[in-house]
């Protein structure tokens, strides 16, 4: 259509140009004739000009309104990354966060949805759950292989891929929790130190109902309790007692959180009594470690479900420098103090992609 009204314009002018030349107009005439066609054809390129400045200041000034809005929206994110990072203020916004939601909860059940591994429901995701092909690897294990000196493709292959636990007896050797811990120390370690005596614990278990600033603080003769170093400070400050145990392969990374249990003696009950009073251990981690820093732990392993009805639960007591390795998909980790000697244990988890 376009196309046609110009060829159309084009035959007028051209009909124009001859009628006056057939007239034998001088040019002064013919500029004359013209002129109101000149003053069009001037307006038109002084409004596409100024049209064209126009929009190019437009773009302008919105390319200079993004740009504010990002360095805006980086420097409010640089300072919620920074305050996430200090220890102080990342405190202080999860108790104020805490706060906020007991106060909402009146008005709002939010628990349900806190206790959702995923906001938003993904029809895509598959988890997966164990098998009882899995669990043909523990049908006859009747008992847990103890070892030492193992290397890093044995821990990988034949029991962390394969959800097999196994006990390691010279894990601990150096380290210096091995030479420092003892009860005492411990609750003097969590009441004076300055990083470890200034974060709250997380997962705080007991088997006596004593709160921690009891066990610390007061002299109670029995009490079984556990604890974990969630927060990367008092992690920090507690990994200076004990290395990265060397049977564990490059593969596994270590988890956000170390673990500390300890236990008063007691005495002489006899194996499997009902005086013991076993504490359970679940992580969402891969896996498990517990390295028995002083006096003994009777374990229980129960296989999860499935296996539950195919493999045999697992008892023993581990000693003093002996190391548990436990894949968490497959096993339900619970212990308890046993001898005549307090028990102290101190562990964390591993993760790697399966």
């Amino acid at each position: 259509m376009a196309d046609e009204q110009v060829k159309l314009l084009e035959k007028e002018l051209e009909e124009v140009i001859n009628y006056c030349q057939s007239s034998r107009l001088n040019q002064d005439q013919l500029r004359k004739c013209a002129e109101p066609l000149l003053q069009i054809s001037k307006k038109s390129n002084r409004k596409s000009s100024s049209n064209a400045s126009e929009i190019a200041s437009r773009s302008n000034s919105n390319f200079r309104g993004w740009i504010r809005k990002l360095a805006v929206l980086s420097f409010v994110v640089g300072v919620i990354a920074v305050l996430f990072q200090w220890s102080v203020s990342y405190r202080w916004i999860c108790v104020f966060a805490k706060c906020f939601a007991l106060q909402v909860l009146p008005y709002w059940d939010w628990t349900g949805l806190h206790r959702e591994s995923c906001i938003l429901y993904n029809p895509y995701l598959v988890e997966e759950n164990l098998t009882e092909e899995d669990c043909e690897v523990c049908e006859d294990y009747g008992s847990i292989d103890h070892q030492r000196n193992i290397s890093h493709s044995t821990m990988a292959n034949e029991y962390l891929f394969d959800n097999m636990p196994i006990v390691i007896t010279d894990a601990a050797q150096d380290w210096r929790a091995t030479q420092d811990f003892s009860i005492d120390y411990i609750k003097q370690l969590y009441n004076k130190d300055k990083v470890l005596s200034k974060f709250d614990l997380c997962n705080y278990k007991t088997a006596t109902g004593h709160r921690f600033v009891q066990v610390r603080d007061n002299n109670i003769p029995k009490f079984h309790v556990y604890w974990e170093n969630c927060f990367m400070e008092p992690m920090k400050a507690l990994r200076t007692y004990y290395s990265r145990p060397y049977f564990l392969p490059p593969m596994v990374e270590t988890g956000t959180i170390n673990i500390v249990a300890m236990a008063s003696p007691v005495g002489d009950i006899p194996f499997g009594h009902d005086h013991y009073k076993l504490l359970s251990y679940n992580s969402t981690d891969s896996m498990t470690w517990f390295s028995q820093v002083r006096g003994q732990y009777f374990i229980r392993l129960s296989p999860r479900s499935p296996c539950d009805k195919i493999c045999q639960k697992l008892h023993f007591v581990l000693k003093e420098g002996e190391t548990l390795v436990l894949p968490n998909d497959m096993w339900l980790f619970q212990f308890a103090p046993h001898g005549k000697n307090p028990s102290i244990a101190i562990g964390a988890t591993g993760t790697w992609d399966q």
